[in-house]
């Protein structure tokens, strides 16, 4: 099934919502209830990934509208020769020819020009916002948890989460592990001797 079913126009000229007619190898085809065959006036979504893919172009070269902007600005205009705004809607951003975005949480490793006994940060960035904030745990090995992260919620990138934590002996392997147990990301920091300058290795996956 194709959804939306209907997209809101806000153009104000009076054409109307558009609403979903038809679809062939590579289009979704919408247009106005008052539109008939041969359907001079629609608009088309293009389905299939590739290029073009969710992009909104002219459904019909023989009618108005004859200039379509999908514009960066998450609406869609839609223009006669005038140009007259015939038709403006939102982008639809959830929609079925759209799949779900998958979130992929990244690991920062912050740390200034220290020597041993002062203090590094990590962080989690968030690729796609989400619903809840989410807590990730900072283990050292051989110790046990050390701390937690936090990312809330918001509009990507995602609120960062991060973390101090002291960095006070000569070796030692931080891990940030995901709610579900996994690790995303690992470091081993060392120093020639404490108190004096370091040395970092770092491995990210």
């Amino acid at each position: 099934m194709t959804t939306p079913t209907t997209i809101t126009d806000v153009s104000g000229y009076g054409w109307g919502d558009l609403t979903y007619r038809t679809s062939d190898s590579d289009y979704h085809y919408y247009t106005h209830s008052w539109d008939s065959t041969p359907f001079a006036h629609d608009v088309r979504v293009k389905f299939t990934t590739g290029t073009g893919y969710n992009e909104w172009s002219d459904g019909n070269a023989s009618g108005d509208p004859s200039t379509i902007d999908d514009n960066a600005d998450g609406y869609v205009y839609c223009y006669n020769s005038t140009p007259t705004l015939l038709i403006k809607f939102l982008k639809p951003t959830t929609a079925s020819w759209i799949s779900a975005a998958t979130n992929v949480p990244y690991v920062t490793w912050y740390f200034p020009d220290f020597v041993c006994g002062q203090t590094t940060s990590v962080g989690v960035t968030h690729t796609v916002a989400q619903s809840s904030s989410t807590t990730y745990y900072v283990y050292e090995l051989g110790v046990g948890q050390i701390g937690t992260i936090i990312v809330g919620t918001g509009a990507y990138p995602s609120t960062l989460g991060s973390g101090n934590f002291p960095f006070t002996i000569s070796s030692r392997t931080i891990q940030v592990i995901n709610p579900g147990g996994a690790v995303i990301g690992t470091k081993v920091f060392s120093c020639d001797t404490l108190g004096s300058g370091r040395k970092v290795h770092s491995n990210f996956w």
